[in-house]
C-alpha cells in the first residue's frame, strides 16, 4: 500500500532528478496532455546511458488492475522491476491520479535553478 506522504516524497525526488537529467527545451514544451517520459529526452552527457524512468525514479508502482485516474493509492503497491507494463514511476502515478496538479508539476519541472 502506498501512502500519499510516501508518494509526495518520491515525486519531489523524481522532479529534482528529472530537472537535472531531462533536456531543458523538452521540459519547457510540456503541456497538460504530455506523456512525461516520452516527451522529455535525456540530456545525453552522462557517464552511463539509461532510460530516464530508471535514472530519475526512486521506485516503481503498480496495481492489480489497470491504473487510471480513479485508481486509489491504497490499491497500489511498490515493485522492484524495470518492466513498464502497468508499472509507473511515482511522478507518472501523480500525473495520472491528480490531473488537476499537472500545471503545478510542469511549473516545478521548468522553473529556473534558483527560483
Amino acid at each position: 500500500m502506498i501512502t500519499k506522504e510516501q508518494l509526495l516524497k518520491w515525486v519531489d525526488t523524481e522532479i529534482s532528478a528529472l530537472r537535472y537529467y531531462g533536456y531543458r527545451e523538452d521540459r519547457e514544451k510540456l503541456t497538460e496532455n504530455s506523456n512525461l517520459y516520452e516527451d522529455i529526452q535525456s540530456i545525453g552527457y552522462v557517464k552511463r546511458q539509461m532510460p530516464l524512468t530508471r535514472r530519475c525514479a526512486w521506485t516503481s508502482i503498480t496495481a492489480n488492475e489497470t491504473i487510471t485516474s480513479s485508481t486509489k493509492l491504497e490499491d497500489m503497491y511498490e515493485v522492484h522491476t524495470w518492466d513498464r507494463n502497468n508499472i509507473f514511476t511515482p511522478l507518472e502515478i501523480y500525473w495520472i491520479i491528480y490531473p488537476e496538479k499537472r500545471l503545478e508539476v510542469i511549473k516545478l519541472l521548468t522553473k529556473g535553478q534558483y527560483e
